[in-house]
């Protein structure tokens, strides 16, 4: 069976190999030694044995894995461990060229003492079980990848061999994909099913598909924009589609779909097999309705304001327009109100 690879090769010598150089801070946080495991170090006999025990312990926390046979150990991490032991880094030399037995032995010990496990058919599905909700929201290979490693450093489940590792990120994407797949197109009908295929293709020569006219930017406000905008959102309603077949999916991953189906061309979406061309336009319809149900809320917004900006400038020029004469007949109204006091106060008429 082919390997299922989600990683490049300086990906996989990233995770699986140590740098070249650490910083301090990561020094302490994956290389300090415990005090019971200081009690273990010390029992080891001569002073070889006692750094390449604990340099086997430190290689079991980061990366993961066993110290190879023959591997070369970077000076740092003798540096390290050795000033923790109070041996001299050069004791390694000893520890490199003596049995390859005794590594064994040790790696034996350790995990035995530590409660270190070996990646098995049960360690694989505990897992599988704990990726699929960062599956769920995410099919980024490297990114699946990365948190099984973090948790089987935290689980101290021992690395396998990197393929092994790709191939149980990769099984538990398949499984993710499938199940958004299928919640996604979930309560489809056959008509609906076709209504969704004829989204691809061009009914009239010189035309496009009605997916491509979907896709089309909303454009500045205008009353025109409005009603294409509208044109829009009425023809998503007449497929009656279940659209709310996305609310349980996780939004990192209903977003990341509805990208694809708004940016791969319709030959691309055509070719992909039958659920996931129908979930991947579903996420789309799902991302596309509410996105232009908040465009048409903003643009008609806008429109309103227009409209009432407009009737305040008529009624603004209205008035200094007839300023005279309100003015005219304002002074009109005085005199008379003068006339009314000062006939009042002489008892005329």
């Amino acid at each position: 069976m082919a390997r299922q690879e989600l990683l490049t090769e300086a990906q996989r010598k990233a995770f699986y190999e140590l740098p070249e150089h650490i910083s301090d801070r990561d020094a302490i946080r994956y290389y300090t030694l415990s005090d019971e495991e200081l009690k273990i170090i010390r029992q080891q006999r001569g002073a070889a044995n006692r750094l390449g025990f604990a340099i086997q312990i430190a290689y079991l926390r980061f990366p993961g894995r066993p110290l190879a046979s023959g591997e070369k150990i970077p000076e740092y991490l003798v540096q390290v461990i050795a000033n923790q032991i109070g041996i001299i880094p050069s004791a390694i030399h000893n520890y490199a060229k003596g049995r390859d037995e005794t590594r064994r032995e040790h790696l034996s010990k350790i995990r035995k003492e530590f409660y270190f496990r070996s990646f098995t058919i049960q360690e694989y599905r505990e897992l599988a079980q704990w990726l699929l909700p960062t599956a769920l929201g995410t099919d980024k290979g490297y990114l699946l990848v990365e948190a099984l490693i973090i948790e089987m450093r935290k689980r101290k489940i021992i690395l396998p061999a990197m393929y092994a590792v790709e191939h149980l990120a990769w099984a538990v994407r398949e499984r993710a994909q499938r199940r958004t797949f299928k919640q996604l197109v979930q309560g489809l009908s056959p008509h609906q099913e076709r209504q969704l295929n004829q989204l691809l293709y061009v009914s009239q020569p010189g035309k496009q598909s009605d997916l491509s006219w979907l896709r089309q930017s909303p454009g500045v406000v205008s009353i025109k924009n409005f009603h294409e905008l509208m044109d829009r959102l009425e023809y998503i309603q007449r497929l009656d589609l279940p659209l709310d077949n996305g609310r349980e999916i996780h939004q990192n991953r209903l977003l990341q779909m509805a990208r694809e189906g708004s940016r791969y061309s319709t030959q691309h979406l055509s070719r992909f097999h039958t659920l996931k061309r129908h979930a991947t336009l579903m996420a789309f319809l799902i991302h596309i309705y509410a996105f232009l149900t908040d465009q048409g809320l903003h643009m008609s917004e806008k429109l309103i304001g227009r409209i009432f900006n407009r009737g305040e400038k008529i009624h603004k020029e209205s008035f200094q327009k007839d300023g005279k004469a309100i003015n005219e007949k304002v002074r009109l109204y005085a005199m008379v109100g003068k006339a009314l006091i000062e006939a009042k106060e002489e008892n005329l008429d």
